[in-house]
């Protein structure tokens, strides 16, 4: 038994040494079959302002080349499934996923309910992902979501303006200014 526990405060304390270097800010618990304690960095934490370098995303604190992962969240329609998840419960859930690192909230343009026909709705649903985002960490790709983005050239600088003096100023954000 005891050659047992031994392996795994060996294999832990590696782990924990590789992580230190890599992702998050540990130490040596000394447990008796080995841990890690600590707190990992976010990934804006880690990686701070990101940019483009050719076609490559980096890190402006580490110059290291970032492949963000993450998952989109549905249109910001209201009266359209999915309202109930733009909170920072459901942020704080996926946040804890390991290896998550960004947000998708793509603002429904036109369609029924889109920001056309009901703006505060829907900057209301966004600012709460926004939100949640930049507390927990996390990069958020603010998505003008429509397929006829041409068409709306004057309201989507309306609305860039608008959530570009809220937002700008965070390493958080990535602006996707014309969907797909």
């Amino acid at each position: 038994m005891r050659k047992v526990l031994l392996v795994v405060q060996v294999a832990a304390a590696a782990f924990c040494q590789r992580e230190s270097r890599e992702t998050c800010e540990y130490t040596w618990c000394g447990a008796a079959i080995g841990c890690c304690v600590g707190r990992c960095l976010t990934p804006v934490e880690r990686w701070g302002q990101l940019v483009v370098n050719g076609t490559r995303l980096q890190s402006s604190r580490t110059g290291e080349t970032v492949q963000l992962v993450g998952m989109s969240f549905f249109w910001t329609n209201p009266h359209w499934h999915g309202g109930e998840f733009f909170n920072d419960g459901v942020v704080a859930e996926l946040a804890s996923w390991p290896g998550l690192s960004l947000i998708r909230a793509p603002v429904g343009v036109e369609r029924p309910y889109g920001y056309l026909y009901d703006p505060d709705e829907n900057l209301g649903r966004l600012r709460a992902l926004m939100d949640a985002c930049i507390a927990r960490g996390l990069y958020c790709v603010i998505d003008w979501h429509s397929y006829e983005a041409d068409l709306y050239v004057a309201e989507s600088v309306n609305f860039f303006d608008i959530v570009a003096r809220e937002y700008g100023s965070h390493p958080h954000v990535i602006f996707e200014i014309f969907y797909e």
